[in-house]
């Protein structure tokens, strides 16, 4: 189904985009290519196909685990800015 440069200059309104004629006629082409594509998709027969709730498998996560703490004075070592065992920081509000 080919998409007219009408649909196509009605869509770049609705976008409020300005479109020279060599980008509607370009955006006409390109978007009945992507129809057609899509029409393609639906084609496929999905019927047998299992439902997936994902499409990547999940990532193997490790075990939370008790460790030790950097000491206090090895992680405020490098703090540009510190009161008593703590950063000072910027105000954000």
């Amino acid at each position: 189904m080919p998409i007219a440069e009408e649909q196509v200059l009605h869509i770049a309104r609705l976008a409020r985009l300005k479109l020279t004629p060599s980008e509607l006629a370009q955006y006409s082409r390109e978007l009945t290519k992507i129809i057609a594509y899509i029409d393609c998709l639906k084609s496929i027969d999905t019927e047998n196909i299992e439902i997936s709730p994902r499409f990547v498998p999940l990532n193997k996560l490790r075990n939370d685990t008790v460790g030790s703490s950097l000491p206090v004075t090895e992680a405020l070592k490098n703090a540009p800015e510190k009161k008593d065992n703590y950063f000072i920081v910027p105000r954000v509000i």
